[in-house]
């Protein structure tokens, strides 16, 4: 209906004429058409036939059409084109702006997987310096423990000698073994 107002009278007078004068083909039943290959592919522009003024009867059942040349965009309207326009440059901001952020947050992926990986290797050098130092304290103590047992070792060896050397009192029998009872008794050691 629409398309009849954006019609000029004389193009709609021209196409009711047009349609009343030409023969309308009867239906085929078959499948094929007459219509060639390349029908809807042409880019030719748009040709309305307009029958031409009837000069007597005789011609009336044969009308002579002559094509009428309708200018570009004739059936379109203006407000739709602007706003299909709008929205075709709407959607093209929308991906360049899309591509954009993409590109952001890559970067920032980027440069956050560097910073991570500097973090780590930080821990894992300040963990391993940390496990260094640990290991040089137990060592530490290790070495005053041999160094505290090498005495003890010395102190047993010298009373040893002493209990020899004095000779072998019955009294004094009793107490050595109460000493080296002592003496296997870690606790009395005084090691720690």
């Amino acid at each position: 209906m629409a398309l009849w107002r954006a019609l000029s009278a004389k193009a709609f007078t021209l196409y009711c004429e047009f349609f009343r004068t030409v023969e309308k083909p009867a239906l085929k039943t078959e499948s094929s058409s007459q219509i060639p290959a390349d029908f809807f592919d042409s880019s030719d522009p748009v040709v309305v036939a307009a029958p031409s003024e009837p000069s007597s009867k005789s011609t009336a059942s044969a009308p002579v059409i002559t094509p009428v040349l309708l200018p570009d965009n004739f059936f379109d309207k203006p407000t739709k084109n602007i706003k299909q326009k709008q929205e075709r440059e709407k959607k093209v901001l929308e991906e360049e702006e899309w591509l954009k952020f993409q590109k952001a947050i890559n970067e920032e992926t980027h440069k956050s997987a560097v910073v991570v990986e500097h973090d780590d290797d930080e821990a894992k050098r300040k963990r391993e310096l940390d496990e260094i130092e640990e290991q040089l304290v137990r060592w530490e103590k290790l070495h005053d423990l041999e160094l505290k047992k090498e005495e003890v070792a010395k102190k047993l060896a010298a009373s040893e000698a002493m209990e020899v050397s004095t000779g072998g009192d019955s009294d004094s029998g009793d107490d050595d073994a109460g000493d080296d009872f002592n003496m296997m008794d870690w606790r009395k050691r005084k090691l720690w």
